[in-house]
């Protein structure tokens, strides 16, 4: 550690065989010490580890960082904290570099062939999820060559081995997927639906510049909540459980995505809102109509209310007083708290 400008070197972490779990802070203040042209993570040969937590200190907005603090976390994370092929848990939080570590899109890597949750929250910088991410870019370049050597001579053998080679996977047991805090994030990688085919959970908070969630044959459980701009929600063919809220915003509908009448496995429709929005979910409600067709809906306010909707025994039960007035006053009252 080094007293006077309070940074430590990651080389410190070099002899420490037997992690089984670390969590690193602040991370923009670790250096490396060795010369420029190092490529030997501080993690390398650490098969012990299983779970790995890497958290930059927290900025406000996504500019707050200047170009020298960039480019010296975007070589922390590519040079020193490559994670050896044994994680489990992968947790990146606040991470401002502009290009996510080149471990993560590299076909040389063991591709992290044991990972199954993967978590990352505040990279605000972030516009888009690209196919590299995933792998998707390698991938295709090792398809180009397998293609290129399958046009050159070679004897039975050799050919009858390349043909079955494996395909290319970079999370092959990834079931859990965490995205947080990305206010810019635009799209989620194609190769999430490709590679992740192990993929059951899918969390989002506060990814208001997404607009699209589609296409994921795995997922079984979706949930969303924070800032959200959503316009499709759909081509989700196993998905039984739906969390929606709370949301960051005064918000006094259900999403009108909704009303698509694609969730045909839908089992569990759970709601954490306004007043409000439980108002216009009772069976006169003006959003009744997009959630009487869900097995069970269930949608509760911060104030102790709530709806509980069972359709195959006609069960509605709810704690809400059908009063004009007091609805009034109500809504009032979270017009005024969100001011």
């Amino acid at each position: 550690m080094n007293t006077a400008n309070g940074t430590c070197p990651l080389e410190e972490l070099g002899s420490l065989q037997e992690l089984r779990y670390l969590s690193i802070y602040k991370l923009e203040t670790a250096w490396l010490e060795a010369e420029p042209g190092r490529v030997t993570s501080v993690l390398k040969g650490k098969q012990k580890l299983k779970n790995l937590y890497l958290e930059c200190s927290y900025a406000p907005t996504s500019d707050g960082h200047t170009e020298e603090q960039i480019e010296r976390i975007e070589k922390v994370f590519d040079v020193a904290l490559h994670p050896p092929s044994s994680v489990v848990y992968l947790g990146l939080e606040n991470f401002f570099g502009l290009r996510y570590p080149s471990w993560m899109a590299s076909a040389s890597i063991s591709k992290l062939p044991s990972l199954e949750f993967l978590e990352i929250e505040g990279a605000r910088a972030v516009t888009t999820i690209g196919p590299e991410f995933f792998g998707c870019e390698a991938a295709a370049a090792s398809g180009h060559e397998r293609e290129r050597n399958s046009k050159r001579p070679s004897s039975s053998s050799s050919s009858s081995s390349s043909s079955s080679s494996p395909p290319f996977m970079l999370f092959p047991r990834l079931r859990q997927l965490r995205l947080a805090d990305m206010s810019n994030m635009q799209s989620l990688p194609e190769g999430l639906i490709r590679q992740a085919t192990c993929l059951t959970t899918l969390n989002l908070r506060d990814v208001c510049a997404l607009k699209s969630i589609r296409g994921f044959p795995s997922v079984k459980q979706l949930s969303i909540s924070g800032e959200s701009d959503l316009e499709i929600v759909a081509d989700l063919p196993a998905l039984e459980v739906l969390n929606l809220g709370p949301f960051g915003r005064r918000n006094n509908h259900l999403p009108e995505w909704l009303a698509q009448q694609s969730f045909t496995t839908l089992q569990r429709l759970d709601v954490s809102g306004t007043t409000q929005q439980l108002v216009r979910c009772l069976q006169n409600g003006a959003d009744w109509p997009m959630i009487e067709h869900f097995p069970i809906f269930y949608i509760e306010d911060f104030r102790g209310n709530y709806i509980n909707y069972i359709k195959h025994s006609c069960t509605f039960d709810t704690n809400l007083v059908d009063d004009d007035a007091a609805f009034a006053a109500v809504a009032a009252a979270e017009e005024e708290e969100e001011e």
